[in-house]
This record gives structure tokens, C-alpha cells and sequence, in this order.
């Protein structure tokens, strides 16, 4: 056994982190690598924040584990019904929970769909919760006021929200001077965050610790031109610089914190760094449900018929008339198409002949699209749910998952033109994201071929000297660790998980949920 460290880089790309370290941004970061283990990561077929944390932490895909996105919808009879996914829905049991039932200790901080928290042995600090509701949504509830405690603490930069983020940008665009503060709070958000992780491994370590740092996705999606070299501006302009400066701050603050994070635990520590999926360039928006319309499967209310729906978008989902409608995109974080029988909701499911017909015909219809302008084929490929998500919670994930030819979400508002190119390029999602492992027992300075995210549990429970359930679909990444590690301990494979414990608070309140729908909405990933 030896104490283990998971650190998540949220939206971590080999393509950007690779020149930073070979131009001495990275240096701590770059000696991993050298020193240890790394692999491209391969993403959940949708490679999005919630779905793919929640593999990357029970070591099972989204038709197992259950969660397929940030939003849960589904028609009851007479309405539409959505809500926020939450730990409630995780129907598999996490890494922390069978870490702690067999005696390790466990801190996790910031993992997305981890509130309400479930009990561990150790802390836990979910992402997405604002301070006024830390006391329900952290684990044990003393912790509060052993933040408080903590020197430098801040609960007002921690507590930085996507709105605000998003806010502080537009306003960056609109004036150029005010991009330092945006990064910078950005900076400060991701070193409250370390001042937590610190300050627990210097004085509760435990046996297996993890944090996620999101602000590398949120940069990277809006500043990706400068920070992928095969889209920087050959010629930046004065704002521009100083703002790519500002940038590689950022970056080698985390490389500050991987460094000062491997001398807490120690030289018997076993750390990992893994993403959820990578990045690339994005240069268009698809209007999907606009497509949908023109090819007779959606319709839209009209304004007097929409009076008692929720209408926070003029042309939100819950603005679809249902009578007309049987297939549409509910989410831009989805990408995927559900499929319905017309009528009011649910008042009757597609099924059999009908079912298969009808999501035949939506596939091809898809692929079929050409951009009006460029000719370019937008959709590129096309999934069936049980290709997408096998399992048995598969039945709440969208009929068909959709992959645009450049990884980008799609847009689910009613706008023309149905392809929109963008002026400038934006970052989005990719499949590829990163895995770099150092320490005992583990290779040193090999690159694997791409590894699932899935492997990411059972390698983490290799590492801690614990068997491998064999009920998981993610296997130890066995090439990580040296011949003389795997013969002096063999992998143990042996039973089933456990059955998931009861969440230890009720899910968001309705103040909660609205205050992360509108951080969501600040994203991009609801409209």
C-alpha cells in the first residue's frame, strides 16, 4: 500500500500542456512526466464534467453509474419534469466509499455531482456549493469551521461563480483592461482551494486524497487561441499579450501546487493527475433544434400557448410543443437527441418498430447535413444509446448522442443560420485528456497508448493495496506499474462492489438549484 493522491486537472490537454512544459512553464509538472507514467485519457462518449468524473470515481460508465449530464428530464404525464443530478442519482459505489469501508482514510474536494455528500472516512468538500449552504454539503459538517481556521482563507474568492466569471469576461471583451482581474480571481478561486488541500494533508492526511482544479476548463474555453500554439496569433495585439501572461500565470501556479502537493505527501506517495477530457478549437455553433424544425421533427409553442411554462429563454426546451414534437436536444451539454411519440408528455413512449424507425431516420437525416456554406459535413458521427451508454440506467440518457466534426456543443435555441461560424475560435471538449502517474512501483518515463478513464478506480484501489471489485468495467492499468511492483503484488480481483449508502442531506433546495442553473447557463452547457 502506499498513500495515494488523485489530482484532477478539469479539461487538462496534452496539446497545451506539453509546450508549457517543454518551455519551462511546468517544471514540477514536466519531472512527473519524465519520471512517472502518462497516457492520453479517453473520455465517456459524451466527454462532459459530470458523466466523466463520476467513471473517473466508480471505475463504471454512465449506463451504470447513472449520470448522463448535468440536467435530469423526463416527461411525466401532463408535464415536463427537470431537475439537477446530484450524488442521489449515482447508482454505483465510489472509490471513496469502498476505499473507507475497508479501513483507508479519504479526503475529496471539489468533484462535480458529490453534494449531497455521501459519509466517508475522512473530509469531503463537494464542487458547486456556495458558502451560505457549505454546512449541509460537507462532510462532517465541523469542517466549517475548521476552514475558517485555515491562514489565508478567503470564503469570498473560493466561492467565485461561473455567472461571475462569465460576467467578468463579456465585460473583458467589451473592455480589454479588465482581463487581469478576470484571471486573477480565477488564480485566487484554484489557491483557496490548495490552501484546503494543504492544510488537510499537513493535519488530517489520509490514505487516499484528491482534488479537482477547474479553472484550467474555464480558461481554455474562452482564451484557447491563446494557449494552443497551432492557433496562436502569429502577431498579438497589446491586450492579447498581456493576457496569454496572465494565462501562463495560471498554469504555473498549478505547477506550483503539484510541486508543494508532492512534498506533503511524501516520497512513498503514489500521485495521479488525470482529466476528464481534453480540449480543442471550436469554430462554429449548430443550431440543432433549428435543423430538427426544418426536417419536421420539432415544433415550438406559440407565444400565446406558452403562458404557465417556464419561459427563463425566450425559446428555452420547455417551449417545444409537445403535440408536434418527437425529437429534440433538451440540453447544449447533451448532445444528444431524444426521441418521443407526439402528444402530450406522457401520454404514450415510442416503442419496437415505430422506435427503431424513427431514430433510423433522425441518424441518417443528421449525418445527411451539410454546412449551407462550406459544404462541410457538421455532424459527423451518430450513436445509439446502447453504443453510447450500455447498462442498465441507459434508459435516461438521450436515443442518440451526436459528435460534431469539431467536438463542439450543439446550441438549442431557435436561431439562424443553422450553422453560425464563429469570428474567432473558442475551446471546447475533446475526447483525449490526460493520465500522468509517479511514484513507487510505478514505470518510469513511459508513454502508454490511450487509456480509459474507467481504469482510474481500479488503478487508484491497486495503489491504496486493495482488491479490485470485478464488477467494475475499468481494469488496473497494469502497464503503469513495474514488473517487480505486479509480481511483489499481484492484482486482486474479488467480489462486487457495494450497494451505495443513503446521501447524508437532502438534494439542492430550490435556491441552490437556481443559483447552479444559472452557472450552468453562464457556461454554455443550458441555454
Amino acid at each position: 500500500m502506499h498513500p495515494t493522491v488523485l489530482i484532477g486537472l478539469d479539461g487538462a490537454t496534452f496539446s497545451v500542456l506539453e509546450p508549457l512544459m517543454a518551455a519551462g512553464h511546468m517544471p514540477n509538472l514536466q519531472r512527473m512526466v519524465e519520471q512517472g507514467v502518462s497516457a492520453p485519457l479517453l473520455s465517456t462518449a459524451n466527454p462532459l464534467t459530470p458523466p466523466a468524473w463520476t467513471s473517473i470515481v466508480t471505475g463504471r460508465g454512465p449506463g451504470n453509474h447513472g449520470i448522463h449530464d448535468f440536467v435530469r428530464w423526463e416527461e411525466r404525464p401532463g408535464t415536463f419534469y427537470f431537475t439537477l443530478y446530484n450524488a442521489s442519482d449515482i447508482l454505483c459505489e465510489t472509490v471513496w466509499s469502498m476505499a473507507s469501508r475497508q479501513g483507508r482514510t479519504v479526503t475529496h474536494l471539489n468533484f462535480p455531482m458529490m453534494a449531497p455528500p455521501r459519509p466517508v472516512n475522512g473530509f469531503v468538500i463537494p464542487a458547486m456549493v456556495q458558502w451560505r449552504h457549505m454546512r449541509k454539503n460537507v462532510h462532517p459538517g465541523s469542517l466549517v469551521e475548521m476552514l475558517k481556521a485555515i491562514p489565508g482563507f478567503r470564503p469570498e474568492e473560493w466561492g467565485l461563480t461561473y455567472c461571475e466569471a462569465n460576467e467578468a469576461m463579456r465585460l473583458r471583451a467589451q473592455h480589454p483592461k479588465e482581463e487581469k482581474e478576470w484571471v486573477e480571481r480565477n488564480i485566487s478561486r484554484d489557491h483557496q482551494w490548495f490552501l484546503i488541500l494543504a492544510w488537510l494533508m499537513e493535519r488530517h492526511p489520509s490514505d487516499l486524497t484528491a482534488i479537482v482544479f477547474d479553472g484550467v476548463d474555464k480558461l481554455q474555453h474562452l482564451c484557447w487561441y491563446l494557449l494552443d500554439p497551432d492557433h496562436l496569433p502569429d502577431q498579438l495585439e497589446e491586450w492579447e499579450a498581456r493576457m496569454r501572461g496572465y494565462l501562463l500565470d495560471y498554469f504555473r501556479g498549478i505547477d506550483g501546487y503539484l510541486g508543494r502537493v508532492r512534498d506533503l505527501a511524501g516520497e512513498q506517495a503514489n500521485i495521479f493527475i488525470v482529466s476528464d477530457h481534453g480540449f480543442g478549437p471550436t469554430r462554429y455553433v449548430f443550431h440543432v433544434n433549428t435543423l430538427l424544425e426544418k426536417l419536421g421533427y420539432l415544433a415550438w409553442l406559440d407565444k400565446d400557448d406558452r403562458k404557465g411554462r417556464d419561459t427563463n429563454h425566450e425559446w428555452s426546451f420547455a417551449n417545444l410543443d409537445w403535440r408536434k414534437t418527437t425529437a429534440y436536444v433538451g440540453t447544449p451539454s447533451s448532445n444528444g437527441v431524444c426521441l418521443r411519440a407526439a402528444g402530450e408528455p406522457g401520454e404514450r413512449r415510442l416503442a419496437g418498430e415505430e422506435y427503431h424507425r424513427l431514430r433510423e431516420k433522425v441518424r441518417n437525416d443528421l449525418l445527411a447535413f451539410r454546412d449551407p456554406v462550406t459544404g462541410e459535413q457538421i455532424v459527423s458521427r451518430v450513436l445509439y444509446r446502447e453504443e453510447a451508454v450500455p447498462g442498465p440506467a441507459m434508459d435516461k440518457a438521450p436515443d442518440l448522442f451526436l459528435t460534431l466534426s469539431d467536438c463542439s456543443f450543439v446550441s438549442v435555441v431557435r436561431e439562424e443560420p443553422i450553422v453560425l461560424h464563429r469570428p474567432k475560435i473558442n475551446g471546447t471538449h475533446r475526447p483525449q485528456g490526460v493520465f500522468i502517474g509517479h511514484g513507487p512501483g510505478l514505470n518510469r518515463g513511459v508513454r502508454l497508448s490511450p487509456r480509459s478513464l474507467l481504469d482510474i478506480t481500479p488503478t487508484l484501489l491497486y495503489s491504496l493495496g486493495l482488491p479490485v471489485p470485478e464488477d467494475m468495467e475499468g481494469r488496473v492499468m497494469e502497464g503503469a506499474f513495474s514488473e517487480d511492483q505486479l509480481a511483489a503484488r499481484p492484482i486482486c480481483g474479488t467480489g462486487a462492489t457495494s450497494a451505495t449508502a443513503t446521501a447524508s442531506a437532502d438534494p439542492y433546495s430550490k435556491e441552490e438549484e437556481e443559483t447552479i442553473f444559472s452557472q450552468l447557463r453562464a457556461l454554455g452547457y443550458m441555454e
